[in-house]
């Protein structure tokens, strides 16, 4: 009876139900119209990656030596018209980014500064400890960063 059934044989009993594979494989989806049109569908995207100059991993460094990101084409790349589209693309971008406002600092935050810069002058590291003005417990680095700010606005 199936009352009798412990839950071991319940557990056998039961059919399995098999997930399908076809909806697991990931889809490459491409929003930009310049790598849109180089983009070959029956290539891994590695060798996409590749052939548009790219580095497909974060980890690895761009140029092979260890050093910093200086381009975006890995060692051995070919310069090609789309390599410098993107290049050119890319610097554009990171002109627009360095123009952007940036947010100013609130009336609550900059007397918070204030007080600390009245009390220890440009010692960031005195800033940094001083536990009951820095209640945000900002680093050195970070008031630093938001001294100077402070000491732009006044300008």
């Amino acid at each position: 009876s199936p009352r009798a059934m412990g839950k071991r044989a319940k557990q056998r009993a039961r059919p399995k139900v098999r997930q399908s594979q076809k909806h697991l494989s990931r889809k490459v989806v491409i929003d930009n119209e310049l790598v849109l049109k180089h983009w070959d569908k029956r290539k891994s995207l590695a060798e996409n990656y590749e052939k548009l100059g790219l580095s497909l991993s974060l980890k690895q460094s761009v140029d092979g030596d260890g050093e910093g990101m200086e381009g975006t084409a890995p060692k051995g790349a070919q310069e090609t018209p789309l390599l410098r589209e993107i290049d050119r693309v890319s610097q554009h971008l990171e002109e627009f980014r360095k123009k952007q406002p940036k947010r100013p600092l609130s009336d609550s935050e900059e007397r918070y500064l204030r007080a600390l810069m009245d009390k220890h002058g440009d010692d960031y590291e005195a800033m940094e400890c001083d536990i009951e003005l820095n209640r945000f417990q900002h680093s050195r680095g970070v008031l630093k960063k938001k001294c100077k700010r402070v000491l732009e606005s006044q300008k």
